[in-house]
């Protein structure tokens, strides 16, 4: 199914496709999240990819919390305080659409090992 939309610069119309079955469930023919992350979990070759993202962004989400901890920065809490929302969110709307636990593992365990992390250098640092 696609859509039909003006273009701005030449004002002729032209089909934009979209994703998923476009009917009445209302969300707007949008594919749940993990469709996207999909080849992650189910291809072999692509494990190691997928085991250096949640690292990397642990390694990320470790330096906020040991910012916010060690160094009580307001901003990094606040990045924290949104990161977590948007986590929240993100696995509540997987848990509704696709009743699946991948992707909701995957997002809890950058959780732990950034906590883990920043709590282990945040102890670190001098006080």
């Amino acid at each position: 199914m696609s859509e039909r939309r003006i273009s701005p610069r030449t004002g002729q119309r032209r089909s934009l496709p979209t994703t998923g079955d476009g009917g009445g469930n209302g969300d707007g023919g949008r594919r749940p999240a993990e469709s996207y992350f999909d080849p992650l979990f189910t291809d072999a070759t692509l494990r190691p990819l997928l085991i250096v993202c949640v690292l990397t962004i642990s390694a990320f989400g470790a330096a906020l919390v040991a910012l916010a901890i060690g160094d009580r920065n307001i901003l990094a809490m606040a990045a924290l305080a949104v990161a977590g929302g948007l986590t929240l969110f993100a696995v509540d709307t997987e848990r509704r659409r696709s009743r699946s636990l991948r992707l909701p593992a995957v997002l809890l365990s950058i959780w732990l090992l950034s906590i883990l992390g920043g709590l282990s250098y945040a102890k670190l640092l001098p006080a």
